[in-house]
């Protein structure tokens, strides 16, 4: 485990638990919101609409996040005449959920925009919070706090007996109409922010949970802020000493405590040890959870021995393909912080230890798909040199990358001897798939970032795919040209399934090992084994 006192020293780690805490204070009180107006699944409607907010900004060329705040705003007003029918708001939640991710899509597939850079900026990551986000998330406190100490009566009547609210004189449209705008802001801002699923822990189960525990609505918001602040300072700490992604963490904490509200009485009688069994519950667990850990030490009291770290810089990849690229150049110092075990790395929710990595790193190489890798090294801080490599396992690529690695970690000779080893093991493995190769030579299709396998095996490209999902238009294009071979990206889905060819899944990303020639001769042995079918 890494050690807590030093991830607590990162800037990064304070900033994100300052952000836990504004949050825990605040987008509680929007669950409660959420569960008065009985919208459980404003999360996903939200996400739809911020997303095609993100998309008409990146055609336009406006700021992505700010369009994508806007869209939600007007998305909450617009929502509001709608939920006067009779399915309500989380009807007309349903309805803008769908219309928003099929506007999205079809802006970003007319526009030629790519998808994956819309969705980066919509996953944010509590671990990367930054300055500005935190002014943010204080903004959003503030405005939800005026609105619930202000009108709280008149929120109580709305939240839970509409009739009775417009019968008392309250304008109940007005207000509900300033409630889904507070929460779309909210949950938009708190997305961007902190990521999907952590959301749930800083919205909904606070609020669920204070749903049994709490009598008015003053008393569940109170809850509500109680749980937010206990389970999320508990999850934090979990996931800091056993060195897992925060959103995970903090979703299961925060699901077990909502978990315990179930198990106290209801009875009307029974407010006063609802209340004094509930706080004991959650005194207890947070005090058995807090203290595992007090300690960073192994199971017999013997602290765990670190052997000396290799001689040379210290180098931390994104990925095994950016770390192989390293030990290639000759660094013997490197860390990589999507493990090779992640289907596909770029999408990699990082650990606290990757912060603690990156903060002492010399250098940090990452690709311009690995978006997580810049907000990781702006957020750790540190004197680390960013190194953006140009990932392709072409010859070309391999020596212009590797050279220029071996330059800046002094190891040039190293990485001349492996690029002469390289050249060599290439032409066996080439000659070998193309000597497999049926006469005549089939035609094939290929992934965008798979085109250059063909040329390693001899066949020629009619045409590609990808990287967004194959469209039936695209998939009777690809059919018409018959070919014999698709060559598909396993580390993504959506490959197509074209009758008659022969699909072969080659990998770009090496394993734990970071031997990159292991690639080549993994890929070699996929391609002759569908080659001599």
């Amino acid at each position: 485990m890494t050690d807590l006192v030093e991830l607590l020293s990162l800037p990064a780690v304070q900033r994100c638990a300052v952000g836990l805490l504004i949050g825990s204070v605040s987008l509680p009180v929007v669950g409660v919101f959420i569960v008065g107006l009985d919208i459980i699944a404003v999360r996903f409607a939200v996400m739809h609409v911020a997303l095609l907010g993100i998309a008409v900004g990146l055609i336009t060329g406006l700021d992505p996040v700010l369009c994508g705040l806007v869209a939600c705003a007007l998305a909450g007003a617009g929502v509001a005449p709608l939920s006067r029918g009779p399915a309500g708001p989380s009807g007309a939640m349903g309805l803008l959920m769908t219309f928003a991710i099929a506007g999205a899509l079809l802006l970003l597939s007319v526009s030629g925009v790519n998808a994956t850079g819309a969705f980066e900026l919509l996953w944010g990551s509590i671990l990367a919070t930054r300055v500005v986000d935190l002014v943010v998330l204080a903004v959003l406190a503030v405005v939800v706090h005026w609105l619930f100490w202000r009108r709280r009566r008149e929120l109580g009547l709305v939240l839970f007996d509409r009739e009775l609210a417009l019968c008392s004189g309250v304008n109940a449209d007005r207000l509900v109409l300033v409630l889904l705008v507070v929460i779309a802001v909210a949950i938009g801002g708190a997305i961007r922010l902190t990521g999907a699923l952590l959301v749930d822990a800083l919205t909904l189960l606070p609020a669920l949970g204070a749903r049994n525990l709490g009598h008015s609505l003053r008393s569940m918001v109170l809850w509500a802020i109680v749980l937010g602040l206990i389970g999320n300072t508990v999850g934090f700490f979990v996931a800091l000493v056993l060195d897992q992604p925060l959103g995970p963490v903090l979703v299961l904490v925060a699901g077990t405590f909502t978990l315990l509200t179930y198990l106290v009485p209801k009875e009307p009688s029974m407010h006063a040890p609802r209340r004094a069994l509930a706080a004991t519950l959650l005194t207890l667990l947070t005090l058995a959870l807090t203290a595992c850990g007090s300690t960073d030490q192994t199971a017999t009291g013997q602290t765990t021995a670190v052997a000396d770290p290799p001689d040379g810089p210290v180098v931390v990849a994104s990925t095994t393909w950016a770390g192989a690229f390293a030990k290639a150049a000759g660094a013997e110092n490197v860390t990589v912080v999507a493990p090779a075990t992640v289907p596909h790395p770029p999408d990699y929710d990082p650990k606290p230890s990757d912060l603690a990595a990156v903060a002492s790193a010399d250098y940090v190489l990452y690709a311009p798909f690995d978006s997580f890798a810049p907000r990781l090294r702006a957020a750790a801080g540190g004197n680390a040199t960013m190194v953006e490599l140009k990932l392709e396992n072409t010859p070309a690529a391999i020596h212009s990358e590797v050279t220029r690695l071996g330059e800046l970690f002094g190891t040039r000779a190293r990485a001349t001897q492996w690029l002469t080893t390289f050249d060599q093991r290439y032409a066996e493995l080439s000659a070998q798939a193309k000597a497999t190769a049926p006469q005549p030579i089939p035609m094939a299709v290929s992934h965008l970032f798979m085109g250059y396998w063909a040329e390693f095996a001899g066949l020629s490209v009619a045409g590609t795919f990808g990287p967004e999902p194959v469209t039936p238009g695209k998939l009777a294009e690809l059919t018409a040209l018959k070919p014999g071979v698709v060559l598909a990206n396993s580390h993504l889905p959506n490959n197509p399934d074209i009758p008659g060819a022969t699909t072969v899944e080659l990998i770009n990303f090496p394993g734990a090992d970071l031997d990159l020639l292991g690639v080549f001769e993994e890929n070699t042995k996929r391609l002759t084994a569908a080659l001599s079918s």
